[in-house]
C-alpha cells in the first residue's frame, strides 16, 4: 500500500443545489442595491445611482452572473453543513445551468475525510530504548569530562581515532590554481566532524601526508574530489580518575559521588527520551493498521503551514530563505521533500488516532469541555479565571466547539492507546508503562465503546 492516498482514489462527495427564479431574483435585488451603492455616476450623488440604471448598463446577464457567484459558496457551505460533510479541500464548484436564464443548477465535488479501518489495534507492541543508563554511556560521560582537564600531546606516529589533527583541505580541480576551502581545521578523528569520508582516510596517515576523499557539499551537487594536508598530529591524554581530579574537574569531592551525579542525570534524559519514543512508536504502530493513505490535500496544508512557519521563523532571525539553504547545504527541493515526508507521517498519525476515537466510540461531555476550555484559557491568561458561560457561548457560535471536543476526543483515544499498547525494551524486557505516561495523560480514560 502506497503512504500516500492516490489522486483517483480521494474520498469525494457530490452535492448538487438547484436556486430557484424567485430566490435568484431576490440575490440580484440585493446585488443591484449594492452595485448602486458603489457606483459613481456623473449628476447623482454617491450611493442614490438607480438600480434599474445599473441594470441597464451593465446588462440584466452581467448582473445574473455576479449574484450567483457571490451566493453560490455560501449556499454550498450550508449544504455541507446540513450533510454534515467533513470537508478537507475547498470544494470544486461548476454551474451547470441557469448562468442566463431559468432555474440556476450547482454541483459541488467536496473531498471529505476518508474512512479508516484500523483492525488489529488491540494486540499492539513496540520496543524502546532501555531507561537504564549503561557503563559505557556513564563512562562516555565521565571521559568527557576528563577532556576538558586533559592535554593535548604531539605525536609522531601513524593517525589513529580520537587523535586531533590540523589539516587544510583544498580543491584541485585546476591542478595549476589549487583553491583552499578550509585551513588549518582542527579535527578530532572519528567525532565524523566534517565528513565521514574524511575521517577514514585520516586514519593511518601521518603529518606531513595528503590524504584525497570525496565530499558533497550540498545536498544537489555532485560529490567533489578533495585534497586534505595533514599538519599536526596530536592525542588527548585524560587525566587519571582520581577524587583529586573529581574535586579539581567538578563540584564533588570523590568519583563516586561524580558518578552517582552522572547516573541520576541520565536516567532523567533517558526517561524524557524514553517517553517521547513511546508515544511515537505508538502512534506509528498504529498508523500502520490504517487501510487508506493520507489524503493529498491534507498533506499539503500541513507541508504549507511549516514552510510558512519557516519562513516566519527566518524572518525573525534576520535570515533570507536562500540563506537558510546555503548554511544548511540543502536545496530548495529537498527541504520540500523533507517536510512532505514529515507531514504525511504527521497527517497519518493523526488519522490513526481520530480513527481509534471513533472505535473506541470515546465520547467529551460538556462538563469535560468547559474544564479543559476553563484550565486552557487559565494558563494563557497566567491564572486569571474567565467568565467561562461568555466564553462557551462564544465558541458555540464561532462553530468552534465541534472542533476542540474533537481534539479532545483524540487526545483520550491516545490515552487509551499508551495504557494499553505492550512495550519492551531492547533485550525484550517488560517496560512499567507508568513511568513514561505523564500525569496529564493518565488523566482520563475513553468512554465505554468496542475494544475495552
Amino acid at each position: 500500500m502506497d503512504d500516500l492516498a492516490n489522486e483517483d482514489k480521494r474520498n469525494l462527495s457530490t452535492l448538487e443545489l438547484i436556486i430557484s427564479e424567485d430566490s435568484l431574483d431576490q440575490a440580484i435585488s440585493v446585488t443591484l442595491k449594492r452595485l448602486a451603492k458603489e457606483a459613481r455616476v456623473p449628476g447623482f450623488r454617491p450611493g442614490k445611482v438607480p438600480a434599474k440604471l445599473i441594470e441597464a448598463r451593465l446588462g440584466r446577464t452581467k448582473v445574473r452572473q455576479e449574484t450567483i457567484s457571490e451566493i453560490v459558496p455560501d449556499l454550498v457551505e450550508e449544504a455541507i453543513k446540513k450533510d454534515e460533510l467533513e470537508v478537507i479541500a475547498s470544494p470544486e464548484v461548476e454551474v451547470v445551468e441557469g448562468e442566463e436564464s431559468g432555474p440556476v443548477k450547482v454541483k459541488a465535488t467536496v473531498e471529505v475525510y476518508p474512512e479508516v479501518n484500523i483492525a488489529g489495534y488491540e494486540g499492539l507492541e513496540v520496543g524502546i530504548t532501555g531507561i537504564e543508563p549503561t557503563e559505557e554511556e556513564i563512562q562516555s560521560r565521565i571521559d568527557k569530562l576528563r577532556a576538558t582537564s586533559g592535554e593535548l600531546v604531539d605525536q609522531d606516529r601513524p593517525i589513529k581515532k580520537g587523535d586531533r589533527v590540523t589539516v587544510t583541505i583544498e580543491s584541485r580541480e585546476d591542478p595549476s590554481d589549487p583553491q583552499v576551502m578550509l585551513e588549518d581545521y582542527v579535527l578530532e578523528v572519528g567525532a565524523k566532524e566534517l565528513v565521514e569520508a574524511l575521517d577514514e582516510v585520516l586514519l593511518g596517515a601521518s603529518k606531513g601526508g595528503e590524504v584525497t576523499f570525496l565530499w558533497k557539499i550540498r545536498q544537489d551537487e555532485e560529490p567533489k574530489e578533495l585534497v586534505a594536508k595533514v599538519g599536526e598530529v596530536r592525542e588527548l591524554v585524560l587525566p587519571e580518575t582520581t577524587d583529586e581530579w573529581a574535586q579539581e574537574a567538578s563540584e564533588f569531592s570523590t568519583v563516586a559521588e561524580l558518578k552517582a551525579d552522572i547516573v541520576e542525570k541520565l536516567k532523567e534524559l533517558k526517561l524524557n527520551y524514553a517517553k517521547r519514543e513511546f508515544r511515537a512508536k505508538s502512534i506509528m504502530a498504529l498508523s500502520e493498521l490504517m487501510d487508506v493513505g493520507p489524503p493529498r490535500s491534507l498533506v499539503e496544508l500541513e507541508v504549507r503551514n511549516d514552510i510558512d512557519n519557516l519562513l516566519h521563523r527566518l524572518e525573525h532571525s534576520s535570515m533570507s530563505f536562500q540563506q537558510y539553504l546555503q548554511l544548511t547545504g540543502q536545496s530548495e527541493e529537498t527541504i520540500l521533500a523533507n517536510t512532505f515526508a514529515e507531514c504525511s507521517i504527521r497527517v497519518k498519525g493523526s488519522m490513526a488516532i481520530r480513527a481509534l476515537a471513533a472505535k473506541l466510540e470515546v465520547e467529551v461531555s460538556d462538563e469535560e469541555l468547559r474544564e479543559e476550555i476553563k484550565k486552557s484559557v487559565e494558563a494563557e491568561n497566567r491564572g486569571i479565571i474567565p467568565n467561562i458561560d461568555e466564553l462557551w457561548e462564544k465558541l458555540d457560535q464561532e462553530g468552534s466547539l465541534k472542533g476542540l471536543r474533537s481534539d479532545m476526543r483524540e487526545v483520550k483515544a491516545l490515552q487509551w492507546l499508551l495504557e494499553n499498547i505492550e512495550v519492551k525494551d531492547e533485550q525484550g524486557n517488560q517496560v512499567d508503562k507508568s513511568v513514561l505516561i505523564d500525569d496529564n495523560e493518565n488523566a482520563g480514560s475513553p468512554g465505554s465503546g468496542e475494544g475495552e
